[in-house]
């Protein structure tokens, strides 16, 4: 169960109602589409990047000078004349916070108190001080908020655009490789906010939901926050979670060969073949309500086979290919460039025989197995790194002690 506002949750609904659903025609003969070869980009590998320079190509000169202008005029709107912050200050102030965020303590104060205090953070600046910036810490103008949600302008995120805007274009700096996989991800957050999300079956039921394009090796390279507003695409769909994905991946080049993979929450056939109009490629789980009338085999007859039986059916142009391969439970995917041969052997516990066995596998499913998880792998490269900064934090403060 996912809950947010209930305009937002209106207004996914409004925009699958609109949708227009498309009838295709079925054929069981194979699938031979129409692939286009992977042009590599002629860019040379970047070097790795010392900790602080990764930092600065987020955070970069421009939007700190940004943070710092607003910051400084939301005090003098307040009548603060004193507050003079500077750009380097700023960069001072996120770091503290990034560091905070890592390090978490049930009340800010207690970095600078004797007993708990963090000389990492509270070596930077004084408490007070710290204070009066965050008291004042703006990044955008709030005189010029829109507040009519019929406007055209009209943005949930607006406080925090620039922010936004400036991460998002450092992603879309770096080159994309042929595999990328689409998915949700949560930024645990329990505070006050409209666009909050609640999932009590996620480890972080609390959050913000961003649909993330990542590479196989994790690498964020577009995303979008969700408001609840149905996003705006140049060539939409027609259905929410489906328009999601066009947002994301318009940034990719088009006809350039790339794959891409997502699960069976944005999965349609009308969005694969939106995205083969671009020259994209993609796998996809898809749900049993969405197959447009093809006639893959039942669940029940499927089980009655063996384990590993499959069933596939194309569509008459050739465009599109959804398989049925029933392991423990039945799993339906779709593709535009991938289909069932070659087939070849996975390994299955089998609890009637208490054994290993080899169940056939068509390749459509290894392909999506192999290359679907990479938003998860972002999660885990968070996770380790927050690991390693508390790691690091800890050693520091035990050689102070020392």
């Amino acid at each position: 169960m996912v809950v947010a506002l209930k305009q937002p949750r209106a207004l996914m609904k409004n925009a699958s109602a609109n949708a227009r659903r498309k009838s295709y025609i079925w054929r069981r003969r194979p699938f031979n589409p129409k692939t286009e070869a992977f042009i590599e980009s002629d860019e040379e590998i970047p070097s790795v990047l010392r900790p602080i320079e990764y930092f600065r190509k987020y955070f970069t000169p421009q939007l700190l000078s940004h943070i710092s202008f607003e910051t400084n005029r939301k005090a003098t709107q307040c009548l603060y004349s004193n507050l003079a912050t500077t750009v380097a200050e700023i960069e001072i102030l996120i770091g503290m916070l990034l560091t905070m965020g890592v390090s978490e303590m049930p009340r800010y104060r207690m970095y600078w108190a004797n007993q708990t205090r963090m000389d990492t953070v509270a070596n930077c600046m004084s408490r007070n001080r710290f204070e009066t910036l965050l008291r004042f810490l703006h990044f955008n103008d709030n005189d010029k908020v829109v507040m009519d949600r019929s406007h055209p302008d009209y943005d949930r995120f607006y406080k925090i655009r620039p922010l936004i805007k400036s991460i998002r274009k450092t992603c879309l700096e770096e080159t994309p490789g042929e595999l990328q996989s689409v998915d949700k991800h949560i930024i645990p957050y329990k505070g006050r906010c409209k666009m909050k999300y609640y999932n009590p079956r996620k480890p972080d039921k609390w959050g913000l939901k961003v649909i993330a394009r990542c590479g196989k090796n994790g690498f964020v390279h577009d995303f979008w926050l969700c408001d609840g507003m149905a996003p705006k695409v140049e060539n939409p769909v027609g259905f929410f979670a489906a328009d999601v994905v066009m947002k994301v991946c318009e940034t990719l080049p088009k006809h350039k060969g790339y794959k891409v993979f997502f699960d069976n929450y944005f999965a349609f056939l009308e969005l694969q073949e939106a995205l083969l109009r671009d020259g994209i490629h993609s796998v996809a789980t898809i749900r049993s309500n969405r197959l447009r009338g093809c006639p893959v085999m039942p669940s029940n007859e499927l089980k009655r086979k063996s384990r590993g039986a499959t069933d596939f059916c194309c569509t008459k142009d050739n465009k599109l290919c959804v398989v049925k391969w029933f392991d423990n439970r039945e799993v339906i995917l779709a593709s535009t460039y991938k289909c069932v041969d070659p087939v070849k052997p996975v390994r299955r516990w089998d609890k009637r025989q208490r054994q290993f066995i080899d169940v056939p596998c068509p390749q459509i499913v290894k392909e999506y197995n192999q290359f679907m998880g990479g938003v998860d792998l972002t999660g885990i490269y968070l996770l380790l790194a927050a690991i390693a900064a508390i790691l690091a934090l800890k050693r520091t403060s035990t050689n102070q002690i020392k």
